[in-house]
């Protein structure tokens, strides 16, 4: 199976964890740490994104953290090719580092809002390259 295949809230609501929809993105408490609002963003069901802890990531990654998996047993327990997972996510990484040398100029990373702009501004561009 290929990974973008996977919804992440579906992965998330299996997990037993209580996901909103908000039109073109979710909301969920975050299983990564104490937290009473929902501070985790699901954008287009492909990636995460925590406002209060800084996780973020896709279905891989957060399946990862959630179970204590290693990358090849996460693949594994989502069914997922992991040798061309491999090449997305250094495509990805690539893209990632393109993004900031374009658009992220003059965003002030240490505050909370800058943290949040620019995790939001990653996520739905790298969505918009990568389809």
């Amino acid at each position: 199976m290929n990974k973008d295949k996977i919804s992440l809230t579906r992965l998330m609501e299996e997990e037993g964890i209580d996901v909103k929809r908000l039109g073109n993105y979710s909301m969920a408490l975050c299983v990564f740490h104490s937290d009473n609002n929902p501070s985790m963003a699901i954008y287009e069901d492909k990636f995460f994104v925590c406002f209060a802890c800084q996780a973020k990531g896709d279905c891989i990654d957060w399946i990862r953290e959630y179970k204590g998996f290693g990358f090849k047993q996460a693949c594994e327990y989502l069914g997922i090719d992991n040798i061309k997972v491999a090449k997305k996510k250094r495509e990805v990484k690539s893209l990632i580092q393109l993004i900031a040398d374009e658009e992220l100029h003059g965003v002030d990373t240490k505050n909370k809002y800058g943290k949040e702009f620019i995790d939001t501004l990653l996520a739905k561009e790298i969505i918009r390259r990568l389809g």
